[in-house]
């Protein structure tokens, strides 16, 4: 196994990257992300469960990556994956998913709020607008 991700129940130092491969990267944080390095720039799988974390995040690709991030993609509807949208999409990054998941996002949106109470969950203008079927 590649070094750092050996135990995936040991404790863990939240907010760093570990290289899978020199074009894939794993974000070790309370929840993980993951980030493809392409030609042009990168793709973000996940976006964090706060704007703290996806500044921390945005900011280590710059630094690490130093590729502009072009898309974000949304593998489901859960506020720990996409609370972080709104930070991405300010950077310019387009936000992805499929049909269901941004009908899910908006739909079950109250539901969230009121089992979160208190935190922020992604605005309306955060929602995916780049979808496919599936």
């Amino acid at each position: 196994m590649k070094p750092g991700l050996d135990n995936p129940f040991a404790p863990r130092d939240h907010g760093h990257f570990v290289t899978i491969t020199p074009r894939v990267r794993l974000w070790r944080s309370i929840v993980n992300s993951t980030l493809f390095v392409g030609e042009r720039g990168c793709a973000l799988v996940d976006t964090q469960v706060n704007h703290a974390l996806a500044r921390r995040l945005l900011a280590a690709i710059a630094r690490e990556v130093g590729k502009p991030l072009l898309y974000v993609i949304n593998t489901h509807y859960h506020w720990d994956h996409t609370n972080g949208n709104p930070v991405f999409q300010a950077a310019g990054a387009t936000l992805v998913a499929s049909r269901r998941t941004a009908r899910a996002m908006v739909e079950r949106a109250p539901r969230q709020k009121a089992f979160l109470s208190g935190l922020r969950t992604p605005s309306p203008r955060s929602i995916p607008s780049s979808t496919w079927e599936g």
